[in-house]
C-alpha cells in the first residue's frame, strides 16, 4: 500500500481507505477512489488475508502442521482432512516443514492466527527433538491434535495428555499381533521382515518382532550390511526384493512381512520378474492399507489403517471443547488378498 500511495502521490491511509472498502465513509473523493482502483488493478495487488486477520483479532481458521514425509496413509489423510476444512470461511493453513523445523513451522501457524492445529506425525522423533517446554508453550493457546501418534513409543504420552493435547493413533502392537497369529495359522514358520534391522532397538521395531516371537515364528531381519537404506520406496523395495531372495534361500523364509505397502508392491514385482511365484513360493503381507494394493501384480494381504474414521475423530476432537478423553486408540483392519497362501497346501 505504501507504495501504491507513493505512486499516486497519496497518503498511505487514503490508499487503505480505498482498500479496506472505507473510502466513502471516510469522505475520500470518488474521482480518487477510482484512481486508486484503477492501480491496484494495473499491478495486480491483492490485500493481505493474514494482515486483515491479525490486524482485527477476526481470523480462527485450522493450521495442518506437518514435519517428514507423508507416505501412504498419511497422503490419504492429508487429502481427507484438507477436504474437510478447506471449505471454512475462516480459512485453512498448511504448513510442511523438515522435522528439525518442526517448532519454526508451529510459530508460523500460531502466527498466522490460526486456533486449531492437526499436527500429522510421520513418527514421534518429532517430538522428542524439540523441547517439550517449547512446545507446551506454543500450544498452550492453541487447540491440538496430534495425528498418528505412536503411543508408548516414547515418555511423552502422559505429558502431551496433561497439556490438553489429543492423541490419534494407531494400536499398533494388537495389528502386529494380528498379522503374526494369521501368518502362523497359516502354516509358516520362519518370516523375513524387510522393513527391521538386525538388532534393532526402535519401539515399533521391538513391538513388531516381538508380535511374532510370542506367535512362536522365527524370524530374519534386514543385515546390518543394509544400512544404507534408500528414501525412494521404489528404490527401496528393488533393493529388498534380494533380501528377500537371500532370506528364503539361506533361511528358509516362506513368507515376508513387510511394514509398508509401497515397498511390498514393488518388490513383489521384482520377484515376480526373478521367477518367484506369489502366493506359491512366498506368501507377502504389507501395512498401510494403500489404496492401489488390490491392484499390484498380485493383489496384497495387508493391514489396513482406518484412515477415514482417524480423520472423523480428529475433526470432531478439533470442535468438541468438553471432550474429557484424550488418547484415541484405532485398530488396523487384516485385509484378506491374493498375496498370502497356506504351507500346508504346498
Amino acid at each position: 500500500m505504501q507504495k501504491i500511495a507513493e505512486g499516486l502521490q497519496l497518503s498511505r491511509q487514503t490508499v487503505s481507505f480505498v482498500v479496506n472498502g472505507k473510502a466513502l465513509q471516510k469522505g475520500v473523493p470518488e474521482r480518487t477512489i477510482q484512481r486508486v482502483q484503477e492501480y491496484i488493478r494495473r499491478c495486480g495487488y491483492v490485500p493481505s488475508r493474514q494482515a486483515v486477520a491479525l490486524r482485527t483479532g477476526l481470523r480462527r481458521g485450522v493450521g495442518i502442521l506437518h514435519g517428514g514425509h507423508l507416505y501412504s496413509h498419511l497422503t490419504d489423510a492429508f487429502n481427507q482432512l484438507t477436504n474437510q476444512f478447506s471449505d471454512l470461511p475462516e480459512g485453512l493453513e498448511i504448513m510442511l516443514s523438515s522435522r528439525q523445523s518442526t517448532v519454526q513451522g508451529m510459530r508460523e501457524l500460531i502466527a498466522r492466527g490460526v486456533k486449531k492445529i492437526v499436527w500429522i506425525h510421520t513418527a514421534n522423533s518429532q517430538v522428542e527433538i524439540v523441547d517439550r517446554e517449547v512446545i507446551g508453550g506454543l500450544l498452550s493457546s492453541v487447540r491440538t491434535v496430534i495425528y498418528n501418534h505412536h503411543f508408548g513409543e516414547c515418555d511423552l504420552d502422559d505429558w502431551l495428555v496433561s497439556r490438553n493435547i489429543h492423541l490419534v493413533g494407531i494400536n499398533r502392537k494388537r495389528g502386529y499381533e494380528k498379522l503374526a497369529a494369521f501368518i502362523k495359522d497359516l502354516g509358516h514358520r520362519v518370516v523375513f521382515f524387510p522393513d527391521v534391522m538386525e538388532n534393532s532397538s526402535h519401539q515399533l521395531d521391538c513391538q513388531f518382532m516381538t508380535a511374532f516371537q510370542e506367535a512362536g515364528i522365527r524370524f530374519v531381519a534386514l543385515p546390518a550390511s543394509c544400512s544404507g537404506y534408500p528414501a525412494s520406496l521404489i528404490e527401496r523395495g528393488i533393493m529388498v526384493s534380494g533380501e528377500v531372495l537371500k532370506a528364503m534361500r539361506d533361511s528358509g523364509a516362506t513368507a515376508a512381512c513387510f511394514r509398508d505397502d509401497e515397498v511390498a508392491g514393488v518388490a513383489m514385482a521384482e520377484l515376480i520378474r526373478k521367477g518367484i511365484r506369489i502366493p506359491d513360493d512366498l506368501t507377502v503381507t504389507g501395512f498401510d492399507g494403500h489404496r492401489l494394493a488390490p491392484f499390484f501384480r498380485v493383489g496384497l494381504t495387508t493391514l489396513l489403517v482406518p484412515v477415514a474414521a482417524m480423520v472423523q475423530r480428529t475433526v470432531g476432537l478439533l470442535d468438541d471443547e468438553q471432550t474429557g478423553n484424550h488418547c484415541h486408540w484405532f485398530d488396523p483392519e487384516l485385509i484378506l488378498r491374493e498375496s498370502h497362501g497356506r504351507m500346508d497346501q504346498k
